[in-house]
């Protein structure tokens, strides 16, 4: 039995590289297992954090914790031993009192200390206990030091500290909910336990070790750290964090916007309480407009208030948790700096009526509370950043109004001609040109555009006041211009933040302007003048036709109309009705850039006469039908062009 579990230890700790799958108990771990025989459970271990967990399970998902491995090996589940000669473990412990239980469990220093108070000769008498001991271990940090320090300073049975380990009725791990209060035997006073999905539970947010461990007078959990009856406020969250002395500006917060965000009655609040010099990092003035503002100082208070109680010890990973504004915040274990909130260390804890408060270095800014300038810095967005330092819009994006950016991302920025990109980050006007095209601006949610209001083919006047950009609603996507919204509906304090697929710049010149400046389209475009010239309803492409400028033109080249043919090319030029019915089958009244369309799928897209079928390959490379596309999102005053290699002739056309 003893080799095998040996055995076990260096299986399980080579093979928990190999497993793929996180939080997953994986076949060769089933395998072990049952090799251990009856009665063996697991302890997970790690190492480099000097951490121990008992399970009280057969099998446990191979995980790391805090970014480090951890190994997995068995011992004899609780009140079981091992038998000379018989795998497993068969022998059954006999029972003992919580003080010799805790004593034998590895809470040697705390057992002392209740003997020294003359606690103890009550622990060994009958009755229904739940003890809370220590490890020995738990000491050893300055923390556990200075309470050991405290608990030696009372000799007498009143030893408050030593009191709160102690509730006077037995609780077992599966009586445990997901927040709990139980009574302890210091003065009347609450312990908060609290259980997670990953099967891990906390009493005051310090992990139980190990749990459930039978006592003839009760039960015992140990744990990692000693509990602290002063850490415990009588009074709610919210009240703590006004009250403390420590968190004035977010106490001002809570009185400006703050009233009913903690719901009275409601036990489970996680407050995330910044102190005063962490709001010192932000400029008075700008904490000043952020405050109010009642939508941004109610997104900045939701930003910090979690609608259950979150306790460190069990946040072994990356964990996004909701809060009550339903924004996420991302909690981790950092090896070097501990356990962190969006990559801020957390300071002490405070425990309260209804929840448990942490004490932050930095505030936690959400996007509503941010300008739509700081949201751009806010995702590295740096050349639109930089452009608009230099044209100085900074102010005004920063300032008051409603304001819908569309910022490319960085990519899109250095996929423009590298001269032209070069002169934008040195001529102020030029950039400015640039970048008051990228928005629009209203009041209230005219300029405010969220995708969930945008309309296909709607035309919104941008911000430089002279242009329009056109809008498309795709399948599964959005479009302004030739771009593709590929980060939508950023929402801030003075408007949303679109991230695009491209820079995007003002058509003025009409379809058959941009045409003319190649001797390539003169069929296209001689068919197009006979047709209006015969049906004024038929579409214009010197200014964008009747019905507006969201068009997609499928341009054939001279060369693909010589391609069919002098007899069917003389029908083509001579026929009215055969040449409108063709010429219609190249436009839609949909505006469709190439990006707008997914590698590796057909779209129909239906055209003034019929439909066509669009695609492209992995490559990006189009295909209309059987044509393929020679040149893509030549942009106009009427819509998009796309030069094709080939007419689109139906069966019948042929």
């Amino acid at each position: 039995m003893r080799s095998l579990f040996n055995l076990a230890i260096v299986l399980l700790a080579f093979l928990s590289l190999a497993s793929s799958k996180a939080n997953r108990v994986p076949w060769w771990q089933i395998k072990v297992t049952k090799s251990q025989g009856p009665n063996a459970c697991i302890v997970e271990e790690v190492p480099e954090l000097n951490k121990k967990y008992w399970t009280e399970c057969k099998y446990w998902p191979v995980r790391k914790v805090c970014g480090k491995e951890t190994i997995v090996r068995y011992e004899c589940c609780e009140g079981f031993k091992q038998m000379n000669g018989e795998d497993g473990c068969t022998g059954v412990k006999p029972l003992k009192n919580v003080l010799e239980t805790a004593r034998d469990l590895g809470a040697k220093k705390f057992v002392q200390y209740l003997e020294d108070s003359g606690i103890a000769n009550e622990l060994m008498q009958d009755g229904t206990f739940t003890l809370f001991a220590p490890f020995d271990h738990a000491f050893e940090s300055n923390i556990g030091a200075a309470i050991g320090a405290r608990i030696g300073a009372f000799r007498g049975s009143s030893n408050s500290i030593l009191r709160y380990h102690i509730s006077p009725t037995k609780f077992i791990s599966k009586e445990f909910s997901g927040n709990n209060e139980i009574v302890s035997q210091h003065q009347g006073q609450k312990l908060r336990i609290n259980k997670y999905s990953t099967g891990m539970e906390t009493v005051n947010c310090i992990l139980i070790s190990r749990k459930d461990q039978e006592a003839t007078n009760g039960i015992v959990h140990m744990i990692d750290h000693p509990l602290d009856p002063s850490l415990f406020m009588p009074r709610d969250v919210a009240q703590t964090v006004v009250l403390d002395g420590r968190f004035s500006k977010m106490a001002d917060a809570l009185q400006r916007c703050g009233s009913g965000l903690i719901e009275p009655g409601k036990t489970s609040y996680t407050i995330l309480a910044p102190s005063d010099e962490a709001f010192l990092k932000i400029p008075p003035a700008r904490l000043e407009q952020m405050l109010r503002d009642p939508a941004s100082c109610m997104a900045l208070l939701e930003n910090h208030i979690i609608p259950h109680v979150m306790c460190f010890p069990v946040i072994t990973q990356e964990y996004n948790a909701k809060t009550i504004g339903n924004g996420k915040i991302r909690f981790d274990c950092d090896p070097e700096k501990g356990h962190v909130v969006e990559g801020h260390r957390v300071g002490e804890f405070m425990l309260g009526s209804n929840g448990v408060v942490y004490v932050l270095d930095d505030v936690l800014i959400p996007d509503r509370a941010r300008t739509v300038m700081e949201l751009v810095e806010n995702r590295h967005l740096n050349t639109f950043s930089q452009l608009a330092q230099l044209a100085g819009l900074d102010d005004m994006y920063n300032g008051r109004g409603d304001f819908t950016l569309f910022s490319p991302s960085e990519a899109a920025w250095y996929s423009i001609d590298y001269e032209l990109l070069t002169e934008a980050q040195q001529n102020p006007d030029l950039a400015r040109r640039i970048l008051l095209y990228h928005g629009t601006q209203g009041t209230g949610t005219a300029g405010r555009l969220k995708t969930s209001s945008m309309k296909n083919n709607q035309m919104v006047t941008a911000i430089d006041g002279e242009n329009s950009l056109r809008l498309q609603v795709y399948r599964k996507a959005f479009g302004v211009e030739d771009a593709i919204i590929e980060i939508s509906d950023i929402e801030g304090a003075n408007g949303v933040l679109h991230i695009i697929s491209k820079v995007i710049f003002p058509a003025t010149e009409s379809a058959g302007d941009v045409l003319r400046k190649s001797g390539n389209y003169t069929i296209f475009l001689q068919t197009m003048e006979s047709i209006m010239a015969q049906d004024p309803e038929a579409i214009d492409i010197s200014n964008g036709g009747h019905t507006g400028n969201h068009y997609t033109f499928f341009v054939p080249t001279d060369t693909a109309f010589r391609r069919i043919g002098s007899s069917r090319l003389r029908r083509l030029q001579s026929d009215p009705q055969y040449m409108s019915k063709v010429m219609k089958n190249h436009i839609s009244t949909s505006m469709m850039s190439s990006d707008s369309f997914k590698p590796n799928l057909t779209y129909d897209l239906p055209t003034r006469q019929n439909a066509v079928g669009v695609s492209c390959d992995a490559a990006r490379k189009m295909k209309v039908n059987d044509a393929d596309v020679l040149k893509k999102d030549m942009m106009s005053s009427s819509g998009v062009i796309h030069v094709i290699d080939k007419l689109l002739l139906s069966e019948n056309d042929y």
